[in-house]
């Protein structure tokens, strides 16, 4: 097994739900392009950063609540949660100034732990 084959074991091993997020592996690796292309050929969803010029097509949910997103605003280096109502971002309070943005990754699944008897 070659070290692309293993990386896309490793890949689709680490993979929740088939999802990974680039700017963790930046932080991980060298050469993070590489590793993008090779978790698309692999069917794992690769996120980036989108800039606010390209916004959100879907921002509401089935119950047409406002879907919160993960931005960054101009001259700013932490990211936070935000809304877009179609034509504006804000906080829930203010407007802010968005430079970019990404969808929120799925919640964490709760795991039934057992006890050494086998009870939950």
């Amino acid at each position: 097994m070659d070290v692309r084959e293993k990386l896309a074991e490793l890949i689709r091993e680490i993979s929740h739900d088939k999802k990974l997020y680039l700017y963790d592996l930046c932080d991980m690796f060298e050469g993070s392009e590489k590793i993008a292309d090779l978790l698309i050929e692999n069917g794992v969803t690769v996120q980036e950063w989108i800039p606010a010029e390209e916004p959100p097509e879907e921002y509401r949910d089935e119950y047409r609540e406002l879907i919160p997103f993960l931005v960054c605003e101009e001259g700013t280096d932490y990211p936070f949660r935000a809304f877009y109502d179609g034509k504006n971002w804000g906080d829930g309070i203010f407007a802010i100034s968005v430079k970019w943005w990404m969808r929120l990754p799925a919640p964490p699944k709760e795991k039934e732990r057992k006890n050494g008897d086998g009870n939950v």
